[in-house]
C-alpha cells in the first residue's frame, strides 16, 4: 500500500481551486488523515494563476509535491 497521496489542483482565480483544497483539507481532518498543504497565488485577485499542493500521509515533511510525484493532477482550466 502507498504510504502517501500527491495531488495539485490548478486553475485562475474565481474558480474555487482554494475553496476545493480546504473541502479536501476538512475531509481529511474528518477522517483523521495527515494533510500538507502549499498554495500559490497569481498577483492578480481573480483571474490570476492559483495552484495548491495537497499531500496526505504519514511520513510527510515538505508541503511541495515533489517533480514527478503528483498522483493526481486536476486542472479547471483548459491547457
Amino acid at each position: 500500500m502507498k504510504e502517501s497521496f500527491n495531488l495539485i489542483i490548478n486553475g485562475v482565480g474565481g474558480q474555487g481551486i482554494l475553496l476545493l483544497s480546504n473541502i479536501i483539507g476538512n475531509a481529511c481532518a474528518i477522517t483523521e488523515k495527515r494533510l500538507i498543504t502549499q498554495e500559490l497565488h497569481g498577483l492578480a485577485q481573480r483571474s490570476g494563476p492559483v495552484i495548491t499542493h495537497i499531500r496526505i500521509g504519514e511520513e510527510i515533511y515538505s508541503p511541495r509535491v515533489p517533480i514527478g510525484g503528483a498522483d493526481v493532477i486536476l486542472s479547471t482550466e483548459a491547457i
